[in-house]
């Protein structure tokens, strides 16, 4: 039965379920304050040697935990016991684990699970500097809220440099997620973790495990022998760069891998640039008011436009063949432009493929400010003056006139929609440290923050910048009428009062 009370807290419902006690829903009476609970009972251990081992692991957990102050990793409130029940208040997080939204099927883009996987590698990376290895890092372990943010939670197995519970020859884990050391039962590091961290960005990439098996002895084999399927060979539309990224960290020798967390993520960091560049480029490329080749191949008229175009084709072409029954000459261009009276653009340098022989294609109009003369297009040579050499193509736009690819990096700041102050780290204080912090911050098109890096640090002053900065939100950039991600830098200053 669910209980009506735990502690001071009051019991709402059930909400998850483990091997050793249950998960909660509860509200904090005092300040009605949403919390997720805990539980786990050790009377039900018959060796008395074992509910020990436990208990302390379970403490443990609050213990890792608690000590970890980050974004990406779930806040814990209060560690208690009720009638011999322990448990652990902590954040309550709206949303799925990842792990249902992997059994959903739900399709991650590269770039969204790239994001997703650098900001669970940021919090590793802040606990492996705490010497916490979380050992149990997989989708179970992983809540997505409902903006999509990613939070680490259950530090029950992480190892702790005074931890005289876990010794060498004992693994603990998850089998599918788990580094091949782990499995041996040697002595694990962070580079176990970012094994399992590959793993999971192998899954959303691929919607397949890279260690497929039947059972624990198949997957355990394969993780220690077997090389994973190429992630490549299952989406073909995958970037070579992320596929190198997945590769080096899932390599068997812990040497091979990355070495740190934070060298994972400035792997994705690189991908996510190069791709954001990439978007910039094809931005400039095209003119304003001309539609991309995607776009155009996709873009469908209206139907009462595409019968509209016709009619007035077939007008154009029957007059032009009557003034050449009549021995007149055809007029150089038509009174309407096909395209222009339906509604039409065409992109720059198509022509019309029902224009009538002889007639030539309609242009598209050029948008405000730009000039209204289209770019020089080929025309039939007539047979009386096959010599003569082709009118020379319009040259292209000096550089200047296009928007420069820099433009989206220069820009200045987004206005703030959500601005969390950072918090003066208690020994920054006390040592007498006032300056500030610039950080370059990276936005995605709803004005999200999906990356923060630090330009000029500040003695234990940066953490703070960057987590405050990351719980940030901003108005989207629009580039031509669309929102757009960009990069910016900004300041954060520490000052005493």
């Amino acid at each position: 039965m669910t209980p009506a009370k735990i502690g001071k807290y009051e019991i709402v419902r059930e909400i998850g379920k483990g091997a050793m006690g249950l998960v909660y829903e509860g509200r904090d009476p005092h300040i009605g304050r949403k919390v997720a609970i805990k539980t786990i009972r050790f009377d039900s251990l018959s060796d008395h040697h074992a509910q020990a081992e436990m208990q302390k692991r379970f403490m443990r957990e609050a213990q890792s935990a608690g000590n970890l102050h980050h974004p990406q990793i779930v806040t814990i409130y209060e560690v208690g016991e009720d009638e011999g029940l322990l448990y652990i208040a902590m954040e309550y997080i709206e949303g799925q684990s990842l792990a249902q939204l992997l059994s959903a099927k739900v399709k991650f883009t590269p770039e969204d699970a790239a994001a997703l996987v650098g900001q669970v590698g940021e919090a590793l990376d802040y606990a492996h500097r705490r010497s916490v290895i979380h050992r149990d890092v997989k989708p179970a372990n992983i809540l997505v809220d409902a903006d999509g943010r990613p939070r680490l939670v259950d530090f029950g197995i992480a190892h702790l440099p005074t931890s005289t519970i876990t010794h060498t020859g004992m693994a603990m884990g998850t089998p599918s997620y788990m580094a091949p050391e782990q499995i041996a039962g040697q002595k694990v590091d962070g580079r176990a973790d970012v094994f399992s961290l590959g793993v999971i960005l192998y899954e959303l990439l691929t919607l397949e495990k890279p260690f497929p098996g039947d059972n624990m002895t198949t997957i355990i084999y394969k993780i220690v022998h077997e090389n994973p399927r190429p992630p490549r060979e299952i989406n073909h539309s995958l970037p070579e760069k992320l596929a190198a990224a997945v590769d080096k960290a899932l390599a068997k020798n812990p040497a091979a891998r990355y070495q740190t967390a934070g060298e994972f993520v400035l792997a994705l960091n690189e991908f996510a640039a190069a791709k954001q560049a990439d978007d910039v480029n094809r931005t400039v490329v095209f003119r304003p008011g001309t539609p991309s080749p995607a776009a155009s191949k996709s873009r469908k008229l209206p139907l009462p436009a595409v019968v509209a175009g016709a009619v007035l084709v077939v007008v154009a072409a029957t007059a032009v063949f009557l003034l050449t029954r009549k021995g007149g000459n055809p007029p150089p261009e038509p009174a309407l432009k096909p395209a222009e009276a339906a509604g039409a653009v065409q992109p720059a340098g198509k022509p019309s493929e029902k224009a009538a022989p002889g007639v030539k294609a309609a242009e598209p109009r050029a948008p405000a400010g730009t000039s209204d003369k289209p770019p020089a297009r080929s025309q039939p040579v007539p047979k009386d003056s096959a010599k003569t050499p082709p009118a020379a193509s319009e040259p292209s736009k000096p550089a200047d006139e296009l928007p420069p690819v820099r433009a989206l990096y220069d820009i200045k700041p987004p206005k703030l929609v959500k601005k969390v102050e950072a918090v003066f780290p208690e020994e920054a204080r006390r040592a007498g440290i006032e300056g500030f912090v610039i950080l370059e911050v990276t936005t995605d098109s709803r004005g999200r923050v999906a990356n923060v890096k630090v330009l000029r640090s500040l003695k234990g002053c940066d953490e703070a910048a960057v987590a405050a900065i990351r719980q940030s939100v901003y108005e989207p950039v629009l580039v031509k009428g669309k929102p757009r991600g960009v990069i910016f830098s900004t300041t954060v200053f520490f000052k005493k009062p």
